[in-house]
């Protein structure tokens, strides 16, 4: 999706206004491609501890738990990446996190048997 190069703006609010767009437009055919990018993204922002990047990172992080609620097979591709946000220094990106992955535990029975347990028995 070409809407989503506009993420590289400095401008929160436009960030925030694509990734709406961009929310409201993902299908089953181009959920893969609009997780991969926002996994790229969240990743790129990890080292950063501006409040920006943090802000950033929790629209970021917001937008992939909805794309996994409405597609809940790509749950299973983002769950052990966001695990590595519980430690994150943004307490509110750590808590959305762990939000998160018990949400898709409780919703999606076929990730909690793919090892979600003993990588959640791990980070514990």
């Amino acid at each position: 999706m070409d809407l989503l190069r506009a993420l590289s703006s400095l401008n929160l609010d436009i960030q925030r206004k694509t990734l709406d767009i961009v929310l409201e437009l993902v299908t089953h055919q181009n959920v893969n491609e609009v997780v991969q990018t926002l996994k790229k993204e969240v990743v790129k922002k990890q080292s950063g501890e501006l409040e920006k990047n943090g802000d950033y990172r929790q629209m970021i992080l917001r937008a992939i738990h909805t794309c996994a609620v409405r597609f809940p097979e790509v749950a299973s591709t983002v769950v052990h990446l966001l695990m590595e946000f519980l430690g994150d220094t943004n307490v509110a990106s750590a808590l959305y996190v762990a939000f998160f992955v018990r949400d898709i535990i409780e919703t999606n029975s076929k990730q909690n048997n793919k090892g979600t347990d003993l990588h959640l028995d791990r980070t514990i």
